[in-house]
């Protein structure tokens, strides 16, 4: 049986909404999202070993400081996530938490002493957070490239965690990627191995490409995606998720939720990312409950609650058919479904 991870979730609770930097009275997220209303809602799924909970981007004060005043709502965030790790039955394996990464080492190593005061012990903290994410997909140019967040990421990965990188082509730019391609350049230097030990790069939801052109393979803004996916792909640390991707669809070439129909439209930028990366660099994840929203602009929000269930569907079919056509091995599918996420966060 394969082994699924679910490795993207956010879990946060109603008392919990005036901390997320995101809601509004009138957003469709508002209100609870816990580890029970996931297993309701993926409960088809008996293969499911478990998820990983991404941080779910909390407010912190501005400029950002690494003291526990100015980290407060994510420090209560990770204080939470240990609640449910250390519960029985938990299926929560491990967690991307929020980290200050502009301010550089020493911010991030004061964020990581605050973080391992938290719950019942040191190891606990350091057995559940597997990674740290700081978005960057609506912050302006120099965000990311800034001498302190090179730093930030060069202790993560020096700490053998995961940075989760947030970055939307669609919406922002293509400039967000080209940065990348600068950043990851001064981080790793050309063509450095994946040491012992060492921390992952990964590149949530495939950096959001533009899933609204008409035709993927003369689309040149869909060329370039690609092709600066093709250059993050030479460092042998980098990974990305086939992830989020209900979030970029056209609802109106979608409208229905028809499973074949939503199949034959990512189908190429699936195939692109597993050209580029190969398969054992590829994860699977949800983005539940974010997920909810483009499903149900697809099929109605009444629906919306059918999106764990409908995402796995259309993954399952994807990855089927990238099969059929020699883009990968049976076992290779098996590994993007669970594998190739316990490798790359280390889960065991």
């Amino acid at each position: 049986m394969t082994r699924l991870i679910d490795s993207h979730i956010h879990l946060y609770s109603q008392s919990d909404n005036g901390a997320l930097a995101w809601m509004t009275p009138t957003n469709p997220l508002a209100g609870s999202y816990d580890p029970a209303k996931y297993a309701s809602c993926s409960s088809s799924s008996e293969d499911l070993t478990g998820y990983i909970f991404v941080e779910t981007d909390r407010s912190y004060p501005s400029p950002i400081s690494a003291t526990a005043d100015g980290l407060k709502n994510p420090l209560n965030e990770i204080s939470m996530a240990l609640d449910i790790f250390t519960s029985s039955n938990s299926k929560l394996l491990g967690m991307v938490s929020f980290a200050p990464l502009p301010l550089g080492a020493a911010g991030m190593q004061s964020w990581w002493n605050l973080a391992l005061k938290l719950g019942d012990s040191p190891k606990t903290v350091e057995k559940m957070v597997r990674g740290v994410r700081y978005l960057v997909q609506d912050k302006p140019r120099g965000t990311l490239s800034c001498p302190g967040f090179v730093e930030g990421i060069r202790w993560t990965l020096g700490k053998g965690m995961v940075f989760e990188l947030g970055v939307d082509t669609r919406s922002t730019g293509l400039w967000q990627l080209e940065e990348t391609v600068e950043v990851m350049r001064e981080v790793m230097g050309e063509g450095q191995e994946n040491g012992e030990g060492s921390g992952w790069v990964v590149i949530d939801h495939m950096a959001k490409p533009d899933l609204h052109v008409s035709n993927f393979h003369s689309d040149r803004k869909t060329a370039e995606w690609l092709e600066k996916l093709k250059i993050l792909a030479r460092y042998p640390n980098v990974a990305v998720k086939f992830s989020g991707l209900f979030s970029e669809l056209d609802y109106e070439v979608c409208e229905g939720g028809d499973v074949d129909v939503v199949v034959k439209k990512i189908l190429p930028w699936v195939e692109g990312i597993v050209f580029v990366f190969g398969a054992d660099r590829v994860i699977w994840g949800s983005d539940w409950p974010v997920c909810n929203i483009g499903y149900g602009n697809m099929v109605g929000q009444e629906e919306a609650d059918g999106a764990w269930r409908a995402w796995r569907q259309v993954s399952e079919k994807v990855l089927e058919e990238l099969v059929k056509k020699g883009s990968m091995t049976e076992q290779e599918k098996h590994g993007v479904l669970g594998e190739v996420a316990a490798r790359v966060y280390k889960l065991g």
